[in-house]
């Protein structure tokens, strides 16, 4: 078990780590145009990919969204008295505690621990936990709902489309498959380099209310997920990445959202840095648990 804990987590550390010194070494690096990548082109094509070229049954893709879904809401309902016994600010740091960081971190651990089926399965839970965050995230961080917000998610045509094509049963175009899985290849790596150089970057502010954070972040997810995968009869694979998302850290959009409309943005990053430490501090406990 050893070795197939330090076979998962080996390429996640070291890619994050590459990033990480890459910035402490001030190398250029834009990070923005490395997130619009990512955004804009990486993730839809790999979503797209993953979604059109899948055997699964398209009810079990159905049920793990669904899963995705249900488990931003229970946990923000779950969340939301515990930060407000803690004094913490709702619209800086709940949408930060209701959306793990199912991109960056929880694509390249499903796909390590449960192979290509993990990907996929990880790749149905994304889409909707990242379609909340840059709609309902925003929503509360801003205090307005802003519809038209939908409209400029590229995930969210790359899902329309991977979606029609497995229901008319269509074969996909060879050079459509090698195009998207062409570039789909570059998002998992390139958000690992982000993540560790955003982390370089980032300062712990108010050290109390980012472990606050951090701590309602890892545990009530952890709870959700074992919670859902209960309820749902699940085993592996759907089960453990259900769980191994849902206990993701507080994902790094959400420093995005406090820095655009003001929400405490020193105290959301630290909260992401310190959420991101204690999560690697327990990712052997918790691969050991979902693997198991």
């Amino acid at each position: 078990m050893t070795i197939q804990l330090l076979t998962i987590m080996a390429p996640v550390l070291i890619c994050t780590g590459l990033g990480f010194i890459w910035a402490k070494l001030k190398m250029p690096f834009d990070n923005a145009t490395a997130g619009m990548v990512v955004f804009g082109i990486g993730s839809p094509a790999l979503i797209f990919n993953q979604l059109a070229t899948s055997k699964f049954d398209l009810a079990l893709i159905g049920w793990v969204m669904l899963a995705s879904g249900i488990g931003v809401v229970v946990t923000a309902l779950a969340a939301w008295p515990l930060l407000r016994a803690g004094g913490l600010d709702m619209r800086a740091f709940l949408p930060g505690v209701m959306h793990p960081n199912s991109g960056n971190l929880g694509l390249p651990l499903a796909l390590f621990a449960f192979g290509e089926t993990g990907l996929t399965l990880a790749a149905a839970f994304y889409v909707v936990n990242a379609m909340s965050m840059y709609t309902l995230g925003a929503t509360i961080s801003q205090g307005a709902f802003n519809l038209r917000a939908i409209a400029r998610i590229p995930l969210f045509y790359a899902v329309i489309a991977a979606l029609a094509i497995s229901i008319s049963g269509a074969a996909l175009p060879q050079w459509i498959d090698d195009t998207t899985g062409l570039l789909g290849g570059l998002a998992i790596p390139l958000m690992l380099i982000l993540l560790g150089n955003s982390l370089a970057s980032f300062r712990i502010a108010s050290l109390r209310r980012c472990t606050l954070a951090a701590i309602v972040r890892l545990v009530v997810g952890f709870a959700v997920g074992v919670a859902m995968v209960e309820v749902l009869g699940w085993e592996n694979p759907q089960r453990g990445v259900v769980i191994l998302l849902s206990t993701m850290p507080i994902a790094i959009f959400n420093i995005v959202l406090a820095e655009r409309f003001r929400r405490s943005p020193q105290v959301v990053a630290g909260s992401i840095v310190v959420s991101t430490l204690l999560f690697f501090a327990v990712l052997p406990a918790l691969l050991w648990f979902v693997l198991d």
